[in-house]
C-alpha cells in the first residue's frame, strides 16, 4: 500500500504535469490556421452587427480613424457628433485591447497556453456583455449603452488580432482585409499550383465575407442579441478547442505545410 510519500510523489508529479501543460508555447499548425478561420468568421458576424446597429466597424480601424480626421475641419462637426463618438469609442478600446494583450503577452509569453487561453477567455466574457446590452436596452446608434457595446466589441477584437499575431501567420489577421488583398495581388505565385499563401488568405477573404453576409442574414431574423450570442459561442469554442493545440511538430521555420 502507498503511504503518504507516495501520495506526495503522485501529487508534485501532477502538479509539474500541469504545470508544463499550462507553460507550454503552442506552435504554429493547421490546426491553429483552422480556429484563426473560425475567428474570422465571428469577426465577420460581429462586423455586420456593428455596422448595422451602430454604423461603427468595431475591428476595421482605417475607417474610424479617417472619420475623425475629416471631421476636424467640418463646419457643422454637430451633425456627425454620434458618429464620430463611436468611432472615437471604437478606435480607442481597439487599441486598448490590443495594448494591453500585447504588453502582457509580451511579459506572459504570447504563445503559452495559459495566456492564450485567458485572453480568449477574457474576450468571450465581453461578448457576453455586448449581448445583455443589447437584451436589457433598445438598440440605438448613439448614447452611453450603444458607446458600452461598441466599446467592448472594439476591445475584444484589438485583443483577438494581438493574439492572433503570435502565431506568425500574416496571412490571417482575423480581421483586416486590406493588407491581405495587396499581398495577394502582388504574390508572384499567385497561380501556382501549390501556394501556402494564397490558400490562406482566399480561405480568410471567404469566411470573412461568410461571417459579415451571415450576420445580416440572421440579425433580421433571430435579432441583434442573439446573433452576437451565436458568434459569442463560436468564439467560446474556438478557445476551448486551444487547450487541445499540440505543442510540437512545426517545421524550423515556424510554418506548416500547407493549408
Amino acid at each position: 500500500m502507498g503511504g503518504p510519500r507516495s501520495f506526495s510523489i503522485t501529487s508534485r508529479s501532477l502538479r509539474n504535469s500541469s504545470n508544463q501543460y499550462w507553460r507550454a508555447e503552442i506552435q504554429p499548425s493547421n490546426f491553429i490556421v483552422f480556429l484563426l478561420l473560425c475567428l474570422t468568421f465571428v469577426t465577420g458576424i460581429q462586423n455586420a452587427i456593428s455596422f448595422i446597429d451602430y454604423r461603427c466597424l468595431h475591428s476595421a480601424q482605417t475607417g474610424n480613424t479617417v472619420l475623425l480626421s475629416v471631421t476636424v475641419f467640418l463646419r457643422e462637426p454637430r451633425d456627425y457628433r454620434p458618429a464620430v463618438a463611436n468611432a472615437a469609442t471604437s478606435l480607442g478600446c481597439f487599441f486598448t485591447g490590443a495594448y494591453i494583450t500585447g504588453q502582457c503577452g509580451g511579459f506572459l509569453g504570447h504563445r503559452m497556453r495559459a495566456w492564450q487561453f485567458g485572453a480568449g477567455v477574457l474576450q468571450t466574457i465581453m461578448l457576453v456583455g455586448v449581448s445583455l446590452i443589447q437584451y436589457m436596452h433598445v438598440v440605438q446608434e448613439h448614447g452611453i449603452w450603444t458607446r458600452t457595446a461598441i466599446a467592448l466589441l472594439a476591445g475584444q477584437s484589438g485583443s483577438q488580432i494581438a493574439a492572433a499575431r503570435a502565431w506568425n501567420i500574416p496571412e490571417i489577421t482575423t480581421a483586416m482585409a486590406t493588407a491581405a488583398w495587396v499581398d495577394l495581388a502582388r504574390d508572384e505565385k499567385l497561380w501556382a499550383l501549390r501556394n501556402k499563401s494564397r490558400n490562406r488568405r482566399l480561405l480568410f477573404f471567404v469566411l470573412l465575407v461568410a461571417g459579415c453576409m451571415t450576420g445580416a442574414f440572421v440579425r433580421p431574423r433571430i435579432g441583434p442579441a442573439h446573433s452576437i450570442v451565436l458568434s459569442t459561442a463560436i468564439k467560446a469554442m474556438v478557445h476551448l478547442a486551444m487547450l487541445f493545440a499540440k505543442v510540437d511538430g512545426v517545421e524550423e521555420d515556424g510554418n506548416v505545410v500547407p493549408l
